[in-house]
């Protein structure tokens, strides 16, 4: 008997170069506790799919900008995953945006301080929702 699948995409396109790339090897692998914790917590599967498009420039025929799909066998589930990917990726953005602002340097590269800063978010709103009995 086939499962019925749910399927939504999450837009990577518009973020930055960093964090498309950070998103890109956390799906492969355990680098991001937050996405590997939705992925556990929801069964979903994810995989990044079309092609980055510049701003301002038209999306080539026949493709799709970049994003990701959040595919499982639960309509909940997947709505569940990708509103928590969401709310991950606009953190991301948060804590890139504060680190370039605090070093005033080049941009971050994927991994290094974002991985550990983020890392540090989501373990915090893990903690307090766990305190709260969320």
């Amino acid at each position: 008997m086939t499962r019925t699948k749910y399927w939504q995409k999450v837009p990577l396109n518009d973020y930055s170069r960093n964090i498309r790339e950070y998103i890109r090897e956390s799906t492969t692998s355990k680098k991001d506790v937050g996405l590997y914790t939705v992925v556990r917590m929801t069964g979903v599967t994810l995989r990044v799919e079309g092609r980055y498009v510049q701003p301002g420039m038209a999306v080539p025929r026949g493709e799709i900008p970049e994003h990701l799909h959040v595919e499982g066998t639960e309509y909940d589930r997947v709505q569940e995953a990708a509103g928590a990917i969401r709310r991950r990726l606009k953190q991301m953005e948060e804590i890139e945006e504060e680190e370039e602002a605090e070093a005033d340097v080049a941009p971050l590269r994927s991994g290094s301080r974002l991985t550990r800063a983020f890392t540090r978010l989501f373990r915090r709103s893990e903690g307090s929702r766990r305190s709260s009995g969320a």
